[in-house]
């Protein structure tokens, strides 16, 4: 049966914030490990950037491997990935959108 394990905290400061995420997960197929670094500016009422780091390892247990779906084979060997990446995003909030005056909901 897997576990979860994870830690969020953060903060914010103006138009500023931050977010720390960190997890591990545990199972008899692998164990997986992630540290993130969420950061957040608004520019304005409606634009948004953000931009994430995230240290991401994967720890294959012998006998599995990746896209391998059948019984555990023991000459497979334990294997490690870095999955680690950066991403970010400009974003823009229309707010309270009208549609000729109609209720969005009600389409």
């Amino acid at each position: 049966m897997p576990s979860l394990c994870t830690l969020e905290w953060g903060g914010k400061f103006h138009d500023f914030s931050w977010y720390l995420l960190g997890k591990l997960t545990f199972s008899p197929r692998a164990n997986a490990q992630s540290l993130g670094l969420t950061c957040e500016y608004n520019l304005g009422k409606h634009i948004h950037l953000m931009l994430r780091f995230n240290g991401y390892e994967v720890r294959m247990h012998r006998g599995y491997k990746v896209d391998y779906f059948g019984a555990p084979n023991p000459k497979f060997a334990p294997t490690t990935q870095d999955r680690s990446y950066v991403m970010t995003s400009i974003s823009y909030d229309f707010g309270d959108l009208r549609l000729s005056g109609r209720n969005p909901t009600r389409l």
